[in-house]
């Protein structure tokens, strides 16, 4: 459907932890079309476990595609004129998840690595206005909550999965908002005032 709108859609995996590997795909894009409008760090994985049974390994396999990822990514562009360089975070970073303790860790450093890069910006070392958005469960996408457990966040919080149609005019105000960082909530309002109180 986009290709009909004329566009060229290319697909490259990369390992975003990989800082070459990185360079690689930025000088490609570079390259071959000229200025990179902006950037979206989306990487992340789970491995939930209680933080006294984690492995060195399991922190090491969460912390890589956020914060090598975010930090290689930023290093790569970082003499490109980009337009935005907006970082997916989670809320975990700053409420904390119980079993996540790693992930949790990896969205903070994210969430302050946006205030760090924006002071960047101010000092012309960087380009590109910088946010995290501390997302929620969101109701498509890669990362999934078992249903009972989603029952339990939505009776304790009132919290509900991001639908794609609310997260995406989230994410629009998000980006239009000049913040450093944005926290995402969805389900019941009303309940959802009370937990932030």
């Amino acid at each position: 459907q986009l290709r009909s709108l004329g566009l060229t859609i290319l697909y490259r995996q990369v390992d975003v932890a990989c800082e070459p590997e990185v360079q690689a795909l930025i000088a490609e894009v570079s390259e071959n079309f000229g200025n990179i409008d902006g950037v979206l760090h989306c990487a992340g994985v789970l491995s939930d476990n209680f933080i006294i049974k984690k492995t060195a390994q399991e922190f090491t396999q969460v912390f890589a595609p956020k914060i090598s990822g975010v930090l290689n990514l930023d290093r790569a562009t970082a003499h490109i004129n980009l337009g935005f360089f907006v970082m997916f975070s989670s809320a975990a970073g700053s409420w904390g998840s119980a079993g996540q303790a790693d992930y949790a860790c990896a969205n903070a450093f994210l969430d302050s690595f946006s205030h760090y890069r924006n002071e960047q910006l101010r000092r012309s070392e960087r380009q590109g206005r910088t946010i995290a958005i501390n997302w929620p469960l969101w109701s498509e996408g890669g990362m999934r909550m078992e249903a009972n457990a989603q029952v339990m966040m939505r009776h304790k919080t009132g919290m509900t999965a991001l639908t794609s149609e609310a997260g995406l005019r989230a994410f629009y105000q998000a980006i239009a908002s000049g913040n450093a960082q944005m926290m995402v909530l969805y389900g019941q309002v009303s309940r959802l005032r009370l937990g932030l109180e």
